[in-house]
């Protein structure tokens, strides 16, 4: 979780250098009041299902980024994402198969993300 101990970023910042001193990564997520209205259900098997007024978003990177440095813009190609609205679907993670959602990939290339869907948005 992004816990903002040194003021904010904007993602296009930490794009260019994902080591500034302003991203600070916190834990006890779940303690956070504004997830209490989306939920990922996930059973035994790996099969999950969204509940809530929100979204959940899995994501999937095939390794290592390319590029992660200081002070250098991210690069990082072909994470595979599936987007399911809250009551509308169901994922599988084992399989990495869904239904009801959305599956496009993002990539990264020097601090400018880019999805596959063609009208181009990323969440």
């Amino acid at each position: 979780m992004f816990s903002a101990l040194n003021d904010t970023v904007q993602s296009k910042e930490v794009l260019q250098n994902p080591f500034d001193r302003q991203v600070t990564i916190g834990r006890d997520f779940l303690k956070l009041p504004h997830l209490e209205k989306t939920a990922v259900l996930m059973e035994a098997d790996g099969t999950a299902r969204v509940t809530g007024v929100g979204a959940a978003y899995f994501l999937h990177a095939p390794g290592l980024p390319e590029q992660c440095r200081p002070n250098t813009p991210l690069t990082y190609r072909n994470i595979s994402v599936y987007w399911v609205r809250g009551g509308t679907g169901q994922f599988d993670i084992a399989s990495w198969r869904g239904t009801g959602g959305t599956a496009y990939t993002l990539s990264a290339e020097n601090g400018i993300v880019t999805p596959s869907l063609p009208e181009g948005g990323v969440y």
